[in-house]
């Protein structure tokens, strides 16, 4: 995205000094055809005439590239804030998962299978482990569509 904004600002620097170019060369090529009364004279008003259409024609492309890399410049913003908002959220629900991935693991350590409030609590820790790693996978597949 950098270097397309560099390049489309390269490419409005250049046509800008072609398009002064040809606006100069059209109006010497028409002040000169003035003292000129041969077909060489009316040719040199043709061409000048033209040049100085092509400079005016050149500077109509500037709108669209100002558009283009206005359009670029919000786009890499918004994307990349975007992303990285994305992936920070990701990180977030991988370190909630691997809490209460080791949670699970100390509840199982101290499970004693005759204490019903034991296996109670345990079957709680389970089931939000289950919806952390769900949340967990979702938000890694929203983070990879993003990035990719």
């Amino acid at each position: 995205c950098n270097e397309l904004l560099l390049l489309c600002d390269r490419l409005q620097h250049h046509l800008k000094g072609l398009s002064i170019q040809e606006a100069l060369l059209g109006k010497f090529l028409d002040s000169r055809s003035k003292h000129e009364g041969t077909e060489a004279g009316k040719m040199m008003s043709y061409i000048g005439y033209a040049e100085e259409y092509m400079s005016k024609k050149r500077n109509s492309l500037y709108p669209g590239i100002n558009r283009l890399m206005t359009d670029l410049g919000v786009f890499q913003q918004k994307a990349v804030q975007d992303c990285s908002f994305t992936v920070e959220r990701m990180e977030q629900f991988r370190t909630e998962f691997r809490a209460s991935l080791l949670w699970m693991e100390n509840v199982s350590k101290e499970l004693n299978p005759e204490d019903r409030e034991q296996l109670e609590k345990f079957r709680k820790v389970q089931s939000l482990t289950r919806e952390k790693r769900v949340e967990f996978a979702r938000m890694k597949d929203n983070t990879i569509q993003k990035i990719e």
